[in-house]
């Protein structure tokens, strides 16, 4: 399923399938990596898809601007049995970043998890892609 969800007056969030976007999500990764080189890196199409489909109730929205460029994307997973929502991937375009667009896209996973009332909204990062076993999880909020 894919179709907008989400509009302010500078981003648009569309929710879509990974599988059929794997390439423009390759695409952000790809820049991101370019422009943090310490950035534990996805490396191929594969492990992204892997990475990002890995939960079967894993969702990810693309972020564009007013004008319709990319900006990055967002992918939950909505935890529903421990009452929470999971930031799995938040990922900002460098020439967006520190532009509020991460905000607002945590912004939204808060609202997500409010409409589905989930308490809290955690995020995880990921030090081995391995594995994925060794995580550190941070509650960013109590809803």
């Amino acid at each position: 399923m894919q179709g907008k969800i989400y509009k302010s007056a500078r981003l648009t969030a569309s929710k879509i399938e990974v599988k059929a976007n794997l390439d423009t999500l390759f695409l952000i990764e790809h820049e991101i990596a370019k422009a943090t080189p310490t950035l534990l890196q996805l490396g191929t199409k594969e492990k992204l898809l892997e990475f990002l489909t890995s939960e079967p109730r894993s969702y990810t929205w693309l972020w564009t601007d007013k004008n319709g460029v990319n900006v990055g994307y967002l992918t939950l997973i909505d935890k529903e049995e421990h009452g929470e929502l999971e930031v799995l991937a938040i990922r900002v375009l460098p020439g967006h970043q520190n532009s509020g667009c991460g905000k607002e896209m945590m912004a939204f996973a808060e609202k997500i998890a409010k409409k589905n009332g989930r308490a809290k909204v955690t995020l995880v990062t990921i030090a081995s892609l391995e594995s994925f076993t060794t995580l550190s999880v941070q509650k960013v909020a109590s809803l």
